[in-house]
């Protein structure tokens, strides 16, 4: 678990694309990126679907079943393709594919409740800091095996202490030369 710290709110989704870039340049690793609201996924998908890098989808509360399994079904097999290509690929200096982000609100991450299997993601950005420890500990249960950043705005560094503490996790902040 990580955090990367931004002054302001204006700072925020450039510092996002910027992790995002890095990701794409990397590890091409396909992302969850979960926001605490629609306006927020909204805001995210409108910003990154324009980018050129980028295959952006999203799970929210209006999709109905279909699109819902579609789109599920869609991350898991670019799980499945990049776990192969991490083996075939490694030292290729070529143009690196597009970058798989599924947008997510918390209510609409995968529920073994509802009989769904988890994402099997490796990584999970929260663009929005979840405000219940609940909501947090519900999220990073689906990345047990992977890695969550967290990106947090001026005082929301007491916050995620707070989440830390209760939630018996350390989160530390993200290394520079990621």
């Amino acid at each position: 678990h990580f955090y990367i710290a931004v002054d302001r709110q204006e700072f925020k989704m450039r510092t996002f694309f910027d992790l995002l870039e890095h990701f794409w340049k990397r590890s091409g690793v396909p992302l969850v990126i979960c926001c605490n609201a629609r306006d927020s996924l909204d805001a995210v998908f409108a910003a990154a679907a324009s980018c050129p890098h980028f295959h952006v989808k999203f799970l929210h509360s209006d999709l109905c079943e279909h699109e819902r399994a579609t789109t599920i079904e869609e991350f898991r097999r670019a799980m499945a393709e990049w776990r192969k290509s991490e083996v075939t690929m490694e030292g290729d200096s070529t143009m690196p594919p597009k970058l798989f982000l599924l947008l997510v609100t918390d209510a609409c991450l995968p529920s073994s409740t509802f009989g769904e299997h988890s994402l099997l993601a490796r990584a999970l950005v929260n663009y929005d800091l979840p405000v219940k420890k609940a909501s947090f500990l519900m999220i990073s249960s689906h990345f047990f095996h992977g890695v969550v950043l967290n990106i947090v705005v001026g005082g929301e560094v007491s916050t995620l202490r707070s989440i830390e503490e209760g939630c018996v996790v350390i989160i530390n902040e993200m290394p520079i030369n990621v």
